[in-house]
């Protein structure tokens, strides 16, 4: 019985870092899957807005940013995310001739956190 309030004292401290633990990995988890949900949206949404009526040089593609933001949205909001967005961001790197060279998609959620990806395209010269 001596050692009674030590051992409680243990095990209340153990359940404690169990219930951090825990609650850490499942926000790592989920903040994790929502940037990859993020980045297969983006993939599928550049895909969709391509724009085949411009004609550019070889290697160069045009996409319409209307297009591709609408695409976006909707691809994401397709998912099985449980995810209230606040807003949307959207930003895109372009090069001396016009053309898209990196777009940034940000999301804001209900909470204030922040979901970024980055989409840089892949050219080789």
């Amino acid at each position: 019985m001596r050692h009674f309030p030590k051992w409680m004292l243990f095990l209340v401290l153990g359940m404690v870092m169990i219930a951090t633990v825990s609650t850490q990995l499942f926000q790592s988890y989920r903040y994790n899957d929502i940037t990859k949900t993020m980045n297969e949206a983006t993939r599928i949404a550049i895909t969709k807005s391509l724009n085949p009526s411009v004609r550019v040089m070889e290697g160069k593609v045009s996409i319409t940013q209307s297009a591709f933001e609408s695409n976006f949205k909707q691809q994401f909001q397709k998912t099985n995310i449980k995810l209230k967005v606040k807003s949307y961001k959207f930003a895109y790197l372009k090069t001396s001739d016009n053309y898209i060279k990196a777009l940034k998609v940000k999301i804001i959620d209900d909470e204030d956190t922040a979901y970024q990806t980055t989409y840089i395209a892949n050219v080789v010269k």
